[in-house]
């Protein structure tokens, strides 16, 4: 369970998603050389993996990049954060323009 937060990451951050570290070493992520720095509600740097994700109800299998955070950061009772990144990579309700989230407004 992802909190999706739009204001996590851009669009050409080097990761899409936020999760504990111990889920990396548990579904054998592959560690890269890099490391990126996080500010807002996370601060620090931290470890880039590759996992692989599998959405079955978006019919989503692909592998990404996630930042791995001590569990201890993810927010409570949540398994980590979908980054504004990921998000856009859907077409549904973001009107098949990637650089926005398809968010709608009540009227006047």
């Amino acid at each position: 369970m992802l909190l999706a937060d739009t204001g996590a990451g851009g669009l050409y951050a080097p990761f899409e998603l936020i999760v504990r570290a111990s889920d990396c070493q548990r579904y054998m992520g592959l560690r890269s050389s890099d490391d990126v720095a996080l500010g807002g509600a996370i601060i620090g740097t931290y470890p880039i993996y590759a996992v692989r994700v599998e959405i079955p109800e978006l019919t989503v299998v692909r592998r990404v990049r996630v930042v791995a955070v001590p569990d201890t950061a993810c927010p409570a009772g949540l398994d980590g954060i979908a980054c504004f990144r990921f998000l856009t990579s859907f077409t549904y309700g973001n009107f098949g323009d990637r650089r926005q989230c398809g968010l709608e407004t009540a009227g006047p």
